[in-house]
């Protein structure tokens, strides 16, 4: 269960916002502090833009010994991520997902059956072709910028310690692509962009 505590107001608002723990992420990564606005209805549809940083996989381990356990006495594996560029970028989208957030309004965290449109803008490689073609022919597949399905796994973590999503198991249907900052739909710089939507809700009456 998720506590809720009642922000106190340096000024007075009409609409108050109340303020939670996101829920905890896993061992070893930073807690944010979500905020949401109790008159803010449930949002169909939230954008997440993560700018001007590399995105980094997570889910390849690397072993760094044994520790030993204070509780149980028993002798554990010590395992890293691999990409050193795993923890600022899960850090950076969580809080990018909450600047996010606080410029709709601050609603509750996504829930229901959920659709994400991701795409990862990666740095490109210092040896660019001065040719438009090769450029265009040219794609991140390599192992340094990390597989999709681990870019993913980070992205979703730091959504759901954003408090854009109530828990990763809610999106269960992904378009994603990763792309060069001159391909397409990319953006300038490094990063990602996702279109969160909720299916399960009924689209507005353009007429309402």
């Amino acid at each position: 269960m998720v506590e809720t505590h009642q922000l106190k107001e340096a000024n007075p608002m009409p609409a108050p916002a109340t303020r939670r723990r996101a829920p905890a992420p896993r061992r070893g990564k930073p807690r944010f502090t979500v905020h949401v606005n109790p008159h803010t209805p449930p949002p169909r549809e939230l954008y997440v833009v993560i700018p001007n940083h590399n995105p980094a996989p997570q889910g390849s381990k690397e072993y760094k010994g044994h520790r030993t356990d204070p509780t149980t006495g028993k002798r554990l594996p010590i395992l890293v991520e691999s990409s050193k560029r795993h923890g600022p970028w899960r850090e950076a989208a969580a809080r990018h997902t909450i600047r996010c957030r606080a410029a709709v309004g601050n609603p509750p965290p996504m829930d229901g059956v959920i659709q994400a449109d991701v795409i990862f803008t990666m740095e490109p490689p210092k040896n660019v072709p001065a040719d438009p073609a090769e450029r265009a022919a040219m794609y991140p597949n390599t192992r340094y910028y990390g597989d999709v399905d681990k870019l993913l796994r980070s992205l979703f973590d730091a959504l759901q310690d954003g408090g854009a999503i109530v828990e990763d198991s809610r999106i269960v249907r992904t378009v994603v692509s990763q792309l060069f900052p001159w391909h397409e739909g990319a953006q300038a710089q490094p990063g990602a962009a996702v279109r969160l939507v909720r299916t399960d809700l009924p689209l507005k009456d353009p007429t309402a």
